[in-house]
């Protein structure tokens, strides 16, 4: 149910590069924050960005909790930073 939560309705701009770096202190001293496995994976992109000289903004436009699962695929695609380096097949492991 948190993890729905995390999701935050529609709009929403990226995280500055100071907000990540809270929610990153956060996390490893336990304190809650769900995370939507869409919302972790823009987070990541988010914040390995902000370690490269990027804004937040520049590799993803929207906060990382209004990325919904079912967008996140098209999203990856169409971003400059993000190249896939290939696919895995159903019952391939």
């Amino acid at each position: 149910m948190g993890a729905l939560k995390s999701l935050g309705g529609a709009g929403g701009d990226a995280s500055t590069p100071t907000e990540m770096d809270d929610l990153l202190t956060d996390i490893p001293e336990g304190k809650s924050h769900p995370f939507f496995c869409s919302h972790f994976v823009v987070y990541v992109f988010q914040f390995v960005g902000v370690h490269c000289r990027l804004q937040p903004a520049a590799v993803f436009q929207d906060a990382a909790a209004t990325v919904h699962p079912s967008a996140l695929a098209g999203k990856l695609e169409a971003n400059p930073y993000f190249n896939p380096v290939g696919i895995m097949l159903p019952g391939v492991r």
